[in-house]
């Protein structure tokens, strides 16, 4: 089977003429237009500095406390201090344990 593409058709088209100024299309597009103004919205979260003072109040009070327990608003808090206690082990300010895989991350001060 041979597929054909369209047959041009030169039908004439009635051109509709150009009436008035650039001016007045110009007048005629700011009428239609209108302004809009958005505002920037900074919500609050919490920084990697600020979660890594939140482990370090934990350590204090505790000797050994589960990672979970930490309290987090979200996933995107729980990440953030997912990251400060990565943060704290690195530098030496936390130590981790870690059972088993997916087991409970346990926590204690250096």
């Amino acid at each position: 089977m041979i597929v054909a593409g369209p047959h041009p058709l030169n039908l004439p088209r009635r051109t509709r003429p150009l009436s008035g100024s650039f001016g007045k299309l110009v007048e005629a597009a700011r009428r239609r237009v209108r302004e809009v103004h958005l505002f920037d919205l900074a919500l609050e979260r919490l920084t990697l500095p600020q979660a890594l003072e939140r482990l370090r109040d934990w350590a204090k009070r505790a000797k050994r406390f589960l990672f979970k327990d930490v309290p987090a608003a979200d996933w995107g808090e729980k990440t953030v201090l997912f990251a400060a206690m990565l943060e704290g082990v690195r530098a030496g300010e936390l130590e981790a344990e870690q059972a088993e895989i997916y087991g409970e991350i346990e926590l204690s001060k250096s």
